[in-house]
């Protein structure tokens, strides 16, 4: 975590800059973690996000337009009736603590001019949002603390608002250096751990940063030499001199694949030529790029995981269903032993007297001819316990051919269900997200946004891939595209490939009318199976056959087909060899 209380001070400078005297047009929660006010002032608008996300808690000006909940949270409801209109009077920070307060001028119910602050607590999983009565009293919170969660700190509507504990003796931007360096002397801890202790708002980066510099990150305190402590005292100077007159620059670290990994406000040493450095104008731009690809991974997560959970759900109670489906035509299946029971007392009716509750009769159906007992009741006819027999079978059969119908649908339904989580599980990208629920959609498995919303316009994009050969092999992200490659592109002399008897991606080579090399073949059978269930399992076994052979299974969903004859190739689900076939990573 780099937004540490250094970096916010800087922050909360350009902050102001760009929205003195702003008034609050309007306000969203993305997520119930984040706010998103539009501000709007002189300068035209902006987008401030206040973020109390463990994993990214920060402030900023974004670029970004986040979607919101049809129903936003109570919080936001709260924070438009109080804070919508009001006008940004302050940004305060109290010394180097991680907290930025927002204070916002308006007016009350009564038409009284108030002052009510927002708290940023930018702390980690501990973050929160807090929105601050003028009487010192909280109003309420985006994440409500009470004792069950936390002894030391209760934040709870009506309880006044307080600090944090404090952690850390010293201030950069007001302590003398030289006094920081004194009392680093006193520490067992290395140098890196003794800064984080003895520091307000320091985070990893910078202590190590300005470790490095002194001489060594993981030098003891105590075996410091003055030229060291030079060199510490110097540093912390320096650091200081930043924050004072606001000379930061707001630099981002990458790896060798341009993956953010860190960030600061000063030029960063410690890590040699293992990161670059990439320099932005603003640190809300800095904040932006950091955060935004984790910020989209995360939403991404979390829609694909509702959807997830929903197939799961769907998915076992039809499981569930169909186990007891199952049970009950085990019952049934002795049905036809009903019927000849009705048939053998049928042919024996003058031998059943009044009031008998059971009868031995020859089993004429038995060519031994063995004798069965059959219940009767003593309240019937012998016609009637007959026919009792015939009602019986009837019911049975009628219930075994409804369950085997019944049995059959279910198992294409699961069958979809099961592939539908496979396309799930590998989708890489909203388009991909938004193409299988736009699928479940149309088969009612899922339920549309919104009646008045027009179902999205999707592109189809299946995988593009070039064998060693020069042959074109496609290979379907969700089950429209399957069914699109399959009966819409493919010709029906080209080869067709799937993995065996588990969800995956319908995979066709386009021959052209040649015949197929075996090296393509074999390159094929890895796509197909890389892009199935059976990708982390190492040998794969994939069929694969001519398109012809392919038919639509009558009443399935998308992508369901049956095919006869075929082949079977083994070959290793290795993602990394046909990584490189592939015609467009760009998807």
């Amino acid at each position: 975590m780099a937004l540490d209380g250094a970096m916010i001070s800087l922050l909360r400078q350009e902050l102001w800059v760009r929205a003195e005297g702003a008034r609050v047009d309007k306000i969203h929660m993305p997520s119930r973690e984040e706010v998103v006010l539009l501000l709007r002032g002189p300068k035209g608008g902006e987008r401030l996000l206040l973020s109390a996300k463990g994993s990214g808690a920060r402030a900023g000006f974004t670029a970004t337009a986040a979607e919101n909940p049809k129903q936003p949270p109570m919080f936001c409801m709260l924070l438009r009736k109080h804070i919508g209109a009001s006008r940004l009077v302050k940004i305060r920070q109290i010394g180097l603590e991680r907290i930025l307060f927002f204070d916002f001028s308006g007016y009350n119910e009564l038409g009284d001019p108030t002052v009510l602050t927002l708290a940023l607590e930018m702390m980690g999983r501990h973050s929160n949002i807090v929105l601050i009565g003028s009487d010192g009293h909280i109003l309420d919170a985006a994440r409500r603390i009470d004792a069950s969660i936390s002894s030391v700190r209760l934040v709870l509507p009506g309880l006044p608002y307080e600090l944090p504990p404090p952690r850390g003796r010293f201030n950069l931007q007001t302590d003398r250096p030289e006094d920081i360096v004194t009392a680093l002397q006193d520490q067992s801890a290395d140098l890196t751990d003794a800064l984080m202790a003895l520091l307000q708002g320091v985070s990893p980066i910078l202590a190590r940063e300005i470790a490095f510099a002194a001489g060594g990150i993981d030098l003891p305190c105590r075996d410091l030499n003055p030229l060291q402590q030079a060199r510490l005292t110097a540093k912390l100077a320096e650091v200081q001199r930043i924050l004072r007159e606001n000379t930061g620059t707001p630099v981002l670290l990458t790896d060798a694949e341009g993956k953010p990994r860190d960030m600061s406000f000063l030029p960063i040493g410690q890590y040699g030529d293992r990161l670059k450095s990439e320099f932005f104008p603003d640190y809300s731009s800095l904040l932006d790029r950091f955060y935004s690809a984790r910020d989209t991974a995360d939403r991404f997560k979390q829609r694909t995981g509702e959807l997830h959970r929903l197939l799961t759900t769907r998915r076992d109670r039809v499981a569930r269903r169909m186990a007891a489906q199952s049970a009950e035509v085990e019952e049934s299946m002795g049905r036809d032993r009903l019927r000849q029971m009705g048939d053998i007392l049928s042919a024996n009716l003058y031998r059943v007297q009044p009031g008998m509750t059971h009868i031995r009769l020859e089993n004429f159906y038995d060519p031994e001819g063995t004798l069965i007992d059959i219940a009767l009741d003593p309240k019937l006819t012998p016609s009637q316990n007959a026919q009792r027999y015939y009602v019986a079978y009837r019911k049975a059969d009628t219930t075994y051919k409804k369950l085997t119908e019944l049995l059959r649908e279910g198992e294409l339904e699961l069958d979809y269900l099961e592939s539908a989580l496979d396309n799930l599980s590998r989708a890489d990208s909203e388009e991909t997200y938004e193409a299988i629920r736009h699928e479940l959609v149309e088969n009612g498995i899922v339920r549309r946004r919104g009646k008045a919303q027009k179902p999205p316009k999707l592109r189809m994009r299946p995988l593009r891939y070039r064998s060693s050969d020069g042959f074109i092999i496609l290979a379907g992200r969700n089950n429209l595209e399957n069914e699109a490659i399959t009966f819409k592109e493919a010709d029906r002399s080209d080869l067709w490939l799937h993995a065996q008897r588990v969800p995956g991606a319908h995979t066709v080579v386009l021959a052209g009318g040649k015949p197929v090399p075996n090296r393509t073949i074999e390159e094929a059978a890895m796509i197909a199976a890389c892009n199935s269930k059976l990708k982390n399992t190492g040998k794969a076994a994939v069929d694969y056959t001519l398109v012809r052979h392919v038919k639509k299974i009558p009443g399935a969903g998308p992508g369901m087909v049956i095919y006869n004859p075929y082949e079977t190739a083994i070959v290793e689900a290795d993602a990394a060899k046909i990584e490189v076939l592939l015609e467009n990573p760009e998807r």
